[in-house]
């Protein structure tokens, strides 16, 4: 039997319907499993936002508000529904302002349970477990801020928020410290290292 005979045999099997038939199959339940994988990862674990408003400057752009009071433009960030809080964290929760349920806000945590936290002229100050005061270095903040707020205390399951652009931010300097349960997620880093790659591809989609 020649080599050409037997590569003929070889192609006329993988014709045949039935081996087509499973082959496809095959190939449809690797692309729905993949599917699934990716639907649970960006609905249930990693979630994608955008700011609106100019509570996180510099840090975050905020876009621009229109005619309609709506802040179009911002940066496209994710957020992980799985990671806890920690300080420096950006995270996004729940509004808890009379009139705007249903509405997401984006702040920083400065503070975490058991802290008590103040500021005088301009200047963060936070205690943890029971220590004396230190200053919060924060690089982040927007330039010129200089308020105060008396002492707060951190209660448990919840943090304590505040936007970097401090002369323009409604925080728990207004509502107090955020519930655990009210958190949407922290924003990776990976999102805020490419926030602006983000912005421009889903932007793009928007428009289109």
């Amino acid at each position: 039997m020649s080599d050409k005979t037997v590569y003929g045999e070889l192609i006329e099997e993988r014709r045949s319907p039935g081996k087509e038939f499973y082959s496809m199959l095959r190939f449809l339940i690797v692309l729905l499993v993949l599917f699934c994988v990716f639907f649970v990862l960006f609905t249930q674990i990693f979630i994608g936002v955008q700011v609106c408003g100019p509570s996180m400057n510099p840090t975050l752009y905020g876009g621009v508000r229109g005619s309609d009071g709506i802040y179009r433009g911002g940066d496209y960030l994710f957020v992980c529904t799985l990671d806890p809080p920690e300080y420096g964290d950006i995270v996004v929760f729940d509004s808890p302002i009379v009139g705007e349920e249903g509405e997401e806000i984006i702040k920083r945590v400065v503070g975490l349970p058991g802290d008590r936290i103040k500021a005088e002229n301009g200047v963060l100050y936070r205690a943890s477990g029971g220590g004396d005061y230190a200053a919060v270095v924060e690089p982040y903040i927007e330039d010129g801020w200089e308020g105060s707020f008396a002492e707060e205390v951190v209660p448990e399951g919840t943090v304590f928020v505040l936007g970097d652009n401090r002369n323009n931010s409604t925080d728990s300097r207004a509502f107090g410290p955020v519930s655990n349960d009210s958190i949407l997620g922290v924003v990776t880093q990976w999102s805020l290292a490419h926030k602006d790659f983000l912005t421009d591809f889903f932007g793009f989609f928007r428009l289109a």
